[in-house]
């Protein structure tokens, strides 16, 4: 399939850092943003609204993406208008914002090859169903989410990149693959999962706590889904393992509290 996907692996506050910002507000994440219902409609948005988005590359003007989905795309700008005062629009707030970040670091990937002709048609049509299809099965729950919640401490676009951080480490931190044929994944991950704990504990007073909690369950609910073929694992030693996955999970968190002191509170 010629579909081209590109992965990429200032307020400065003195002194007490960026925690002190967090010092007067609320200390508790609202309680839809664990939801795994709300992980499951926020999946089944993100794919249409990844098919709305992604072009053709490079641009083919015989077939512009847009116009050929217009009407996919008004239906579900309609089905937005209707969406006022349900927790659905406020899950569809992050999508978009996830969307408008990852096409803003070219992190989504675009259409190869569509010009040529049966390619560009494929693609399209294969939009058009994932679109309609996305439509329905959103539509399907937004009773099940309930009324609009509790508003995000932070905005869901200034989340964004947090977000798609921490569902970076989460997917690390539990592969679906084991990683060594000495050790069992859960005693090798045990110390960096630990490691994730104790910074999400200790960020419960900060907005971003939100966002984690968001983006924790997106990839819980993506992985708990996804099914793989697995290599025969190395043989590991457990040190090793848990050498390993340490390191990489505290430069994972060290990042994200980069992302907490740059990004606008």
């Amino acid at each position: 399939m010629p579909f081209r996907r590109f992965v990429p692996i200032v307020v400065i506050v003195a002194a007490l850092g960026a925690g002190a910002l967090f010092l007067f507000r609320p200390a508790t994440s609202p309680s839809w943003v664990s939801s795994a219902k709300g992980a499951e409609f926020r999946y089944i948005a993100t794919s249409a609204y990844e098919d709305m988005r992604r072009e053709s590359c490079p641009p083919v003007t015989r077939y512009p993406r847009s116009k050929i989905l217009a009407d996919q795309i008004r239906a579900v700008r309609d089905f937005e208008t209707k969406l006022a005062g349900t927790n659905a629009e406020q899950q569809l707030e992050i999508v978009r914002a996830d969307i408008d970040h990852r096409m803003a670091i070219d992190e989504i990937g675009c259409w190869s090859a569509d010009d040529d002709p049966d390619f560009a048609k494929m693609h399209i049509d294969m939009a058009k169903k994932t679109i309609e299809h996305g439509l329905g099965e959103m539509a399907r729950r937004v009773p099940a989410l309930g009324p609009q919640g509790e508003k995000l401490r932070l905005s869901a676009a200034n989340g964004a990149a947090f977000r798609l951080a921490v569902r970076d480490l989460e997917n690390g931190l539990n592969p679906l693959c084991a990683f060594s044929s000495l050790v069992d994944n859960d005693d090798g991950f045990a110390a960096a999962r630990a490691q994730a704990d104790a910074f999400r504990t200790s960020i419960a007073a900060s907005p971003y706590a939100d966002h984690y909690d968001i983006a924790r369950a997106d990839a819980h609910y993506k992985l708990s889904i996804t099914m793989v073929e697995c290599a025969n694992p190395e043989p590991i030693t457990h040190d090793a393992l848990e050498g390993r996955t340490l390191k990489r999970t505290k430069d994972e968190l060290d990042a994200l509290r980069r992302l907490m002191d740059a990004a606008p509170a």
